[in-house]
């Protein structure tokens, strides 16, 4: 089974259903419902997605839904101290991405990185994918 890292963009694509961006998004969670994939998430980006779907006029209750939903089909990996060491250690542009790459470095058997920034990910080890790539490269 692949093991994908979804970064906090593809994860509010999928659930705020932000257009155009919303049905290759949904298909990828699809695949971790299907149990063909595993998807990690950043504790990060929890927080997060909770601000930008209140920015965008969810409700608190509504989002707790969304989010309680969203848990059934990721595995949520913790921002230690080390991963911010090494993000505000790195030569990343932003510190955001940073944090989200070494979350996902410090997990083994992460195939690759799910993401609309790919620009964000220069120089880095992993597959950096936008989810229309991914879903290119997976079928």
């Amino acid at each position: 089974m692949k093991n994908i890292f979804a970064d906090t963009n593809v994860i509010i694509d999928f659930l705020a259903a932000r257009k155009p961006f919303y049905e290759n998004a949904v298909t990828v969670f699809a695949l971790a419902e299907k149990q063909k994939i595993n998807i990690y998430i950043s504790s990060l980006s929890v927080n997060n997605i909770y601000y930008i779907l209140r920015k965008l006029g969810y409700t608190h209750q509504r989002i707790i839904n969304r989010l309680s939903q969203l848990f059934l089909l990721v595995t949520i990996l913790p921002v230690t101290d080390a991963v911010l060491k090494q993000a505000s250690q790195s030569e990343f542009p932003d510190f955001e991405d940073a944090t989200q790459y070494f979350t996902a470095c410090q997990q083994p058997g992460i195939n690759a990185i799910i993401t609309r920034d790919t620009k964000g990910y220069k120089t880095v080890s992993l597959p950096v994918l936008t989810p229309s790539e991914y879903l290119k490269v997976e079928n």
